[in-house]
């Protein structure tokens, strides 16, 4: 038996909400906030206590580290977290982080130097980072449908709310015992982890074949990232508290290596993207072209260097110049804290019915740059308190905004299997914005703290590294001119983040969108089964220029409202366990009323192969997303003997697809071993038909499109391609990558319509960057290489009530490429291609009673690399090869007043099934009886 298929979630893809009861999600909910608000609130608690930790320690100098290397962790950690979940699930990730978190916490308490307090807290932000990335991964993926706005706005307030509670609670704490900052995340850890356990849905964020997914995980991209971030802080601070000199070997060594880490990360992400290999890169070079979400990522970068920044170094002042306890130092940061909090609200609000993400981030970056610019004013050590309270407000209000709207966007701009690692990246950028910012501030403290070597003595300089108070309430006259020095440092810090701020507003810029799509409709959308944020940026979803084009001829009737028919949860066949039975050989009044998942597909599939023993292959070519196409062979006694080739599922959203050739097979094998006949509709068939169509010998791929059809179902994005990560839009149209005239317009007519297949990895019908570039293309050329006497091949698509005949069946045109392939010119060849299908439609129609028409390909819409043509262009290509006749059946029903008409009601889910079941049925008893190699059998 093969290895199980992947399902939506083992791939890599965001797994649909869980239906649980709203007490249980709501519970769900909290416990992951908590997580989030414990990490997020461990980078500031230390923030009010660092000048007290660093005189209890005796070391002022290194008092940064204790900051520094928890976030340095933190923005190491963040993206490979986001991709060890994906492969491994989300709950033990969850677990082991907060594992990691709570050990490392009761290290910091006992820490007795600094040197050890500096290694357990990077060991604590290993932890932290999983629980700050998983929190909004999970978040955003548990919330039901219509909730986006609320989740963000839920995590914005988290966010504020750990920045107010951090510095209140460092304060409090501090002035008791600073180790309890430490030791109170252990009780938070324990409850937390337990009620995951018992909380958790089973069926949610589940991964089924860990070890197999761990080597797909990019190592050495990680390793070049964490290198990179680590080395150049560790440089910049180290030269900044004069450890090193800035002409210093140990700088320059250090930083150039920093420099070069980066560059190999890039690199090696680029190359990624055009290696075969099976690995998912750290960070997808396709989110470099979403304007919007890079824009956005800058954004937050630049606004993480000046909120984290100013809320470590704006309490210290409020210590050393101003004489503030740590308690009251936490204190006089709550307008900015409470402000923060504030616009995390506001922001929410704001996207709540409409989607004003980009106009939130441009109007919360003006805000920040208001804010900072009046706080310059705060320029010497008696400058009044009371009117920064005001300044920092308006600051903490566009800080807030920025947090919770760029939450927002992430989720409408990098959706389907890109969205845990884009909330990693979100997460990352912030952090290592404010490492960057700590570090420049330390930078300029000391070029500052250079100018008192000339007043003081070394004994006290050195004093004033061990504990900046060590000169301050000593009534000594130095006194002030240390806090002229502080003053001073804090002015020149705030001017950098006013300028850095600035840069925030214009990259904030680039985010905005003329015409964003509206959250309601995204959420209804998503909702309805039907296309979610198709319009933006850098989104997988369908294509509705494409729908545009199709001609009215496919516009089928039987519309009604609703996403269509249900995908199925859970796995009806056990397995594969229980065989699937198909309409065929049921009561005429049965029907499903769910569609297969990409799961039950598999299993259905090995339900058949146990009940009926038939055999089974593999197809050699991997998915991108690591999945195995599958494939079985029945009625032959060896490769040559199978004439006929059904595949189903080229393209991801023509659901049914799958489901009507595991159906139509699960009724004939049924039918056989039962020695009765089979009933589509109104049409039945013998069981000695029954035996005439299984002796054509048939092979049979159910699910040549894994992924996509994986992708489709999880997002309901009326998704068309495979998943190929190389292209900017993630995917190929693949029945425009056959090897037949792939690139139409060179090889056939250079003035042809660009409708044909397209150039760009933007359109839907993307062709591909070169003939069977595809994994899944190859698979099929595979099929028909290995099977050598296939003489039939049909195709399975919707929705258009046709079964299509190559347009290349006029064998001039493989000689003659200026023949127009509309040429009625009749001759044998074309003869049996318009027969046998027109037996198939007439067949089809007779089921249910909708008429069907066989047509050219060409008639309904020309295209080029497509499946059917390439069957029937091998033979005059080689002539050693057989001659296959290539057919598209277009089964039945679509919606076309729908956001994506493919995918049918339950209604019409069940007609189809029955069209593709008789369909399918004449066109294997003309396989049996008519040998195109030898005449007729």
């Amino acid at each position: 038996m093969e290895t199980p298929l992947n399902t939506p979630v083992e791939i890599g893809l965001p797994p649909s909400p869980p239906r649980v009861s709203s007490g249980r999600l709501g519970a769900i909910i909290v416990v992951m906030l908590g997580g989030l608000l414990f990490s997020v609130m461990d980078t500031t608690i230390v923030s009010t206590a660092l000048v007290t930790i660093a005189t209890d320690l005796e070391n002022f100098q290194d008092m940064y580290w204790v900051v520094l290397a928890y976030m340095l962790s933190y923005l190491g950690c963040a993206i490979g977290f986001a991709k060890l979940a994906d492969h491994f699930g989300r709950l033990p990730i969850f677990l082991f982080s907060w594992l990691i978190f709570s050990t490392f916490s009761l290290g910091c308490g006992f820490a007795t130097t600094m040197t050890q307090l500096i290694i357990f807290r990077a060991l604590q932000g290993v932890g932290g980072s999983g629980l700050y990335s998983l929190s909004q991964i999970s978040l955003a993926e548990i919330a039901p449908h219509g909730k986006n706005a609320l989740i963000g706005m839920l995590i914005g307030i988290t966010l504020a709310t750990s920045f107010v509670l951090g510095p209140l609670l460092g304060g409090a704490i501090s002035g008791s015992n600073w180790r309890w900052i430490f030791y109170m995340n252990i009780p938070a850890g324990f409850v937390c982890m337990f009620s995951l356990v018992m909380l958790w849905p089973q069926e949610f964020g589940k991964a089924i074949h860990p070890w197999r997914e761990f080597w797909r995980i990019d190592f050495i991209g990680n390793v070049f990232i964490v290198a990179a971030c680590v080395l150049m802080v560790y440089s910049l601070q180290q030269a900044g508290t004069m450890t090193f000199a800035w002409t210093s070997v140990e700088f320059l060594a250090t930083f150039t290596i920093s420099v070069v880490c980066w560059a190999l990360f890039w690199a090696w992400q680029l190359i990624l993207k055009h290696l075969p290999i099976q690995v998912e890169p750290v960070f997808p070079v396709r989110l470099v072209y979403h304007r919007v979400y890079m824009a956005a990522v800058i954004s937050m970068f630049l606004s993480g260097y000046c909120y984290l920044a100013l809320i470590i170094t704006l309490p210290e002042r409020f210590q050393i110049v101003n004489g503030d306890s740590a308690l009251m130092a936490g204190v006089h940061l709550l307008p900015m804290l409470g402000a923060t909090a504030m616009g995390s609200i506001i922001a929410g609000a704001f996207s709540k019915r409409k989607n004003n993400t980009s106009r939130t981030l441009v109007g919360a970056a003006c805000f920040q740059v208001i804010g900072l610019g009046l706080l310059t004013t705060f320029d010497h050590s008696s400058s009044p308190v009371v009117p920064q309270f005001g300044y920092q407000t308006i600051f903490g209000l566009g800080v807030g905004l920025t947090f919770s709207s760029a939450t927002i966007l992430t989720k409408i701009q990098a959706s389907g299997k890109d969205h845990a690692v884009a909330q990693g990246v979100m997460a990352q950028v912030r952090v290592l914005g404010g490492a960057v910012g700590l570090v420049i501030c330390n930078v300029i403290f000391n070029i500052h703290l250079e100018v008192l070597k000339g007043e003081l003595s070394t004994k006290d300089i050195d004093a004033l590294h061990r504990s900046p108070l060590a000169l301050i309430d000593q009534g000594r006259t130095e006194e002030q001119e240390v806090k002229d020095v502080f003053s001073a440092s804090f002015q020149n810090m705030i001017w950098i983040m006013f300028w850095v701020a600035v840069g925030g507003f214009v990259a904030s810029l680039g985010t905005w969108e003329m015409n964003p799509t509206p959250l309601d409709e995204i959420d209804e959308a998503a909702a309805a089964h039907t296309p979610s944020n198709h319009k933006q940026a850098g989104s997988r979803g369908g294509s509705d220029t494409e729908l545009e084009d199709l001609p009215a001829s496919v516009r089928r009737d039987m519309n009604t409202a609703g996403g269509g028919i249900p995908i199925a949860i859970g796995d009806r066949f056990n397995g594969g366990a229980t065989s699937p039975q198909g309409l065929g050989t049921r009561d005429t009044n049965y029907s499903f009323d769910t569609s297969l998942s990409v799961a039950e597909i598999k299993s259905g599939f090995d339900g058949l192969a146990n009940e009926y023993g038939f055999e089974t292959f593999m197809a050699p070519h991997m998915t991108y997303e690591g999945a195995i196409v599958f494939g079985g062979k029945v009625g032959g006694p060896s490769q040559a003997a199978y004439r006929v080739y059904l595949n189903a599922a080229i393209h991801a959203r023509e659901r049914g697809s799958s489901d009507g050739l595991l159906y139509f097979m699960a009724d004939l094998l049924h039918a056989y071993k039962t020695c009765s006949g089979v009933t589509y509709g109104s049409k039945t068939y013998s069981n000695v038909q029954v035996q005439r169509a299984l002796s054509a010998g048939i092979v049979f791929v159910p699910l040549s499109n894994p992924d996509g059809v994986a992708y489709d179902q999880s997002s309901n994005s009326c998704w068309r391609k495979n998943c190929n990560p190389a292209w900017d839009t993630s995917g190929v149209d693949l029945n425009r990558n056959f090897g037949f005239l792939w690139d139409f317009t060179a090889e056939f007519a250079p003035s042809v319509q660009s409708g044909v297949a397209s150039k760009s990895p933007q359109s839907p019908i993307y062709h591909g960057n070169s003939a069977f570039s595809e994994p899944e293309t190859q698979n099929i050329q595979w099929v028909m290489d290995t099977f050598t006497g296939i003489q039939w091949f049909i195709d399975l698509h919707s929705y258009g009530g046709k079964v299509l005949y190559s347009w290349g069946s006029d064998m001039n045109q493989n000689q003659f490429r200026y023949v127009n392939f509309a040429n009625d010119t009749y001759d044998s060849v074309r003869g049996i291609l318009t027969d046998t299908p027109g037996s198939g439609t007439e067949a089809m129609s007779n089921a249910i009673g909708r008429r069907h028409a066989s047509i050219q390909g060409a008639s309904l819409y020309p295209t080029s690399g497509s499946s059917d043509d390439y069957s029937y262009s091998r033979h005059f290509a080689n002539s050693s090869l057989n001659l296959i006749r290539g057919y598209t059946v277009e089964f039945g029903f679509g919606k076309s007043l729908a956001s994506c008409p493919f995918y049918p009601t339950v209604e019409q889910y069940n007609s189809n099934l029955r069209e593709v079941g008789a369909g399918f049925m004449e066109l294997l008893l003309a396989a049996a009886d008519f040998d195109l190699n030898y005449g007729t059998s």
